[in-house]
């Protein structure tokens, strides 16, 4: 997750836009970045895992039943199909009114001449569901109430893409880097909060996660 976030759903933006983008990012940067990416991935998820003493031995989980993302195939269809269509709807609806006016003139200085493809919707829906297939895991493996996986997401997608944009780099003016830092960390984790709300509606965990007072329905 943590390379899939940092660096995968990242760089195959820049990789699509390369035509584009090749003023800005030169095309022997990207296998770099890359390898930079996993090489850090590599390091810095066990070294989280290990300062926060989870590498336990096998011998000490209890195994207990999550029932979390069991449903039919139907319901995996129209809510993947679902989440595709508002992820567009969210990349367009921050795109215009979060970072376009945050960034000022510095927008059309820094994107001038630049046409989106006509495939872009298309590509951004297949983002949407890798997105998706990253958040399944922690859905799976937390435990507790649908809001802390909910939470956990959020803050995934939000803090780990987010943080890429906090550092200066020679890449973007200082001005369109962190308006995409509100833009990317705001609409990611809404995102990932609608990813694990969607995935939880009438799925048969939903009984067992319900807090007291919900309906039958939830």
């Amino acid at each position: 997750m943590f390379y899939g976030i940092t660096t995968f759903l990242s760089q195959i933006e820049t990789v699509v836009f390369m035509k584009y983008l090749v003023d800005i990012v030169p095309a022997e940067m990207i296998p770099k970045l890359f390898l930079q990416g996993g090489i850090v991935a590599v390091l810095a998820a066990p070294l989280a895992v290990l300062v926060h003493g989870k590498m336990k031995q096998k011998n000490v989980y209890i195994q207990t039943t999550n029932r979390r993302l069991r449903m039919p195939v139907i319901q995996w269809i129209w809510k993947l199909a679902l989440l595709a269509v508002i992820y567009i709807l969210i990349y367009i609806g921050f795109g215009m009114f979060v970072f376009k006016p945050l960034a000022g003139d510095a927008f059309q200085q820094f994107y001038a001449g630049l046409v989106m493809p006509q495939w872009i919707l298309p590509f951004q829906a297949l983002r949407a569901l890798i997105w998706v297939a990253l958040a399944l895991p922690v859905i799976r493996m937390m435990k507790g109430a649908w809001w802390e996986a909910g939470l956990a997401v959020s803050l995934l997608f939000s803090v780990l893409m987010g943080a890429l944009l906090l550092l200066p780099n020679e890449f973007m003016p200082d001005a369109i880097r962190m308006a995409h830092f509100v833009e990317v960390a705001a609409s990611n984790f809404v995102f990932g909060w609608i990813v694990v709300w969607v995935l939880n509606l009438y799925s048969s965990a939903a009984e067992s996660l319900r807090l007291p007072g919900y309906r039958n329905y939830w």
